[in-house]
């Protein structure tokens, strides 16, 4: 719940949160924060898909930042279950 509060409200946010599940199979844990560092949202999803593998399950928590038809700036949190 600590991540997710971080990359909902904290002012230096990471760009995402890669979570994974236990060995055991009992619980969702923590894997990795990134922070964009300036770069492009572009460049971070690249980043991200590079790191996943097929055989590993991973839950990622995403920042995407959006610009409307109506040119206003909005902010979602996508939960990628990959």
């Amino acid at each position: 719940m600590e991540r997710f509060l971080e990359i909902k409200t904290g002012k230096n946010k990471p760009k995402y949160i890669i979570f994974r599940i236990s060995d055991d199979q009992s619980q969702i844990i923590f894997e990795e924060e990134v922070y964009a560092n300036e770069r492009s949202c572009q460049e971070c999803w690249e980043e991200l898909c590079r790191k996943l593998v097929d055989e590993v399950p991973r839950y990622i928590l995403y920042d995407v930042h959006l610009e409307t038809e109506d040119k206003r700036k909005v902010t979602k949190l996508v939960l990628v279950s990959w």
